[in-house]
């Protein structure tokens, strides 16, 4: 009984308002705004993931490459 008089209730609030309100028209800009943000920012989180990644494997290849009999150390990355 209750969820049907919520119901009624929203289902009201939607039909009575004024089309100029532009309340759906909002939080769909919203909503798409927010996707595009999420996807353009994942873009750069990838890439920054992508680096360190690089850089935490050069260091472990270079500790196995301490642990060897002929170590020769090379050039390291500009941190």
């Amino acid at each position: 009984m209750r969820c049907a008089v919520i119901f009624l209730v929203l289902s009201l609030v939607v039909l009575m308002a004024e089309p100029g309100e532009g309340f759906f028209h909002i939080s769909m800009f919203y909503l798409i705004n927010y996707i595009i943000n999420v996807e353009y920012l994942s873009i750069f989180f990838t890439q920054d993931r992508q680096y360190d990644r690089q850089i935490r494997l050069a260091d472990e290849q270079e500790q196995l490459d301490k642990r060897g009999i002929d170590y020769n150390p090379g050039p390291k990355f500009n941190r």
